[in-house]
């Protein structure tokens, strides 16, 4: 572990991975850092309804009332500055891996600091899944419900600082070891890896589109094609030169789990057959 972990939490315009983020929130002990940021994009009304924020005109609001925000980078190297003296830091964060984490990188990539970033995070650790293990028959694991349950406390949820301050709280009641901890990190260098694995495999995946389009495959197993690093040129390759049996090969082949590289499953590998025979087998 390193020398110190600090606690982080994001407010955002919305779910997708390249979504602007909108208030950004550390704590570790009582130090704490707090800053609202100027998106580049409207709000979604779903973000505006949980987090009561807006941007209109120019400004950034909460619940009605303008807050002072700064521009993305400015605000972005603000926070960098605030860890510097605690460096080197593991992030934590609730839903770490899914959220906050990926989209964090992705925004200090946007504005040319992930580099810097990298100097002074080693990794992240995600505190859903360890109370998913500490807690197992629990209905809910959405960190109010945690907090009210466990804590027997209510907190302004969706306000970055809140989350992180009830964050801390709520882990530092448990005194884990650091060993526990450890079991729900991830490195910094692995989600970069896996950010630059995703985006491969859209581009991949977009390259199937025909595929998509003439019902020969879903999107959902277009995406899983793309990420094992196929594109429809591959596949039309493969067909080309070895037929069904060598196109099957290829998307069957397991890998070092044992598991396929893409599918076994026949309707798809039936469909994908009939689509490149429909077409002749002739490369474009």
């Amino acid at each position: 572990m390193p020398k110190l972990v600090v606690y982080f939490d994001l407010e955002t315009t919305g779910l997708e991975a390249d979504c602007d983020i909108v208030q950004l929130s550390s704590v570790v002990g009582q130090q704490y850092f707090n800053q609202y940021i100027l998106p580049s994009k409207k709000v979604s009304w779903k973000a505006s309804e949980i987090t009561g924020l807006t941007f209109d005109s120019g400004s950034l609001h909460l619940k009605g009332k303008k807050v002072e925000a700064l521009e993305p980078r400015e605000a972005l190297q603000k926070w960098l500055n605030w860890i510097r003296p605690l460096a080197p830091v593991v992030l934590v964060a609730h839903n770490c891996y899914n959220f906050d984490a990926r989209r964090l990188v992705n925004n200090y990539n946007k504005f040319g600091l992930l580099e810097e970033l990298g100097q002074l995070v080693t990794g992240f650790i995600d505190t859903l899944p360890m109370f998913k293990e500490l807690y197992p028959k629990m209905s809910s694991y959405r960190q109010e419900e945690l907090v009210s349950k466990i804590l027997k406390e209510t907190y302004e949820a969706h306000d970055s600082l809140a989350d992180v301050q009830s964050l801390q709280k709520l882990v530092m009641k448990h005194k884990l070891s650091d060993k526990k901890l450890l079991k729900f990190s991830f490195t910094y260098q692995s989600l970069l890896d896996y950010i630059e694995y995703s985006k491969k495999g859209k581009e991949n995946a977009e390259s199937l589109k025909s595929l998509i389009n003439s019902k020969h495959l879903s999107s959902g197993m277009a995406e899983t094609v793309g990420k094992s690093g196929l594109t429809l040129d591959n596949l039309r390759h493969a067909f080309v030169d070895g037929g069904k049996e060598l196109l099957e090969k290829v998307l069957s082949e397991p890998t070092s789990s044992g598991q396929p590289r893409v599918t076994r499953n026949r309707s798809v590998l039936n469909k994908l057959h009939e689509f490149f025979s429909n077409e002749n087998a002739e490369p474009k």
